[in-house]
């Protein structure tokens, strides 16, 4: 039986010489490059846990708790789907709305989701004059999963629950 084997000149510091050694550098060189990382998140996208938001409610909502409950959970169901609902404890949180799809370089294909959800409280005791908002986020992009917050989303998400619950200012 017979083995073959490869030798390869070096320097005098261990570098290949010869036709090999450019080779093997040039394949080590050509593949980093090749190599595109995944895709990076929108500019909006912050990898960091968003603060709970609070709007104050319109002197009617506050007057009628059960008003500002159902204007509430109608204003959400319009645009996002509820996932929990809890009128006792004041609760609401929406599913992820979920965008997704493919990066492809060269050399790779990734695969990534982007998906947003919203969480809602009303206090437990009364006067119910405020509703708290957090907005969550999660970033993936193939290789890793990233949680956070969307400030574009975020700012959509105010905007709608200032229109539609709150006075002309949160705090």
């Amino acid at each position: 039986m017979s083995t073959w084997s490869l030798q390869m000149k070096v320097n005098s510091r261990g570098a290949p010489l010869g036709l090999l050694g450019l080779v093997a550098v040039t394949l080590s060189v050509t593949l980093s490059a090749c190599m595109s990382y995944p895709p990076i998140p929108p500019s909006t996208f912050v990898a960091a846990l968003a603060g709970w938001k609070t709007i104050e409610l319109r002197p009617e909502l506050i007057a009628d708790p059960n008003q500002a409950w159902q204007t509430t959970v109608d204003s959400v169901a319009m645009n996002w789907p509820i996932e929990v609902l809890d009128k006792d404890s004041g609760y609401i949180r929406t599913g992820y709305i979920v965008t997704s799809g493919t990066h492809v370089s060269e050399q790779w294909q990734y695969y990534w989701t982007y998906s947003s959800r919203l969480i809602l409280k009303f206090p437990t005791g009364n006067p119910k004059d405020t509703v708290t908002v957090k907005t969550e986020t999660v970033w993936c992009n193939g290789r890793a999963t990233f949680g956070g917050y969307d400030t574009g989303f975020s700012e959509d998400v105010m905007s709608l629950l200032h229109g539609r619950l709150g006075r002309t200012g949160g705090r």
